[in-house]
């Protein structure tokens, strides 16, 4: 299995829990503090850089710990 970039691994984590809230990019951009919704957008896109501060402030968010952002999740498994 090909390694999966940490970015791409935290953009995909992030999505999925804003959208598991029901969280327009809007409402998790003002949980952090008044982030515009470009810069969730890019966050989520996997296209930004950004500090361990700011993936404390993601989980935060979130109510996750940090580590749970770095961790990539698996494939569903398809029906049968």
């Amino acid at each position: 299995m090909p390694k999966q970039p940490s970015r791409e691994i935290i953009a995909a984590n992030v999505r999925r829990l804003r959208l598991d809230y029901g969280w327009t990019l809007d409402e998790l951009g003002a949980r952090l503090g008044g982030k515009p919704s470009s810069r969730i957008a890019e966050i989520e896109a996997g296209r930004n850089a950004f500090t361990s501060g700011t993936l404390d402030d993601l989980a935060d968010a979130l109510g996750v710990n940090p580590a749970a952002l770095l961790m990539p999740v698996e494939a569903p498994v398809a029906a049968k």
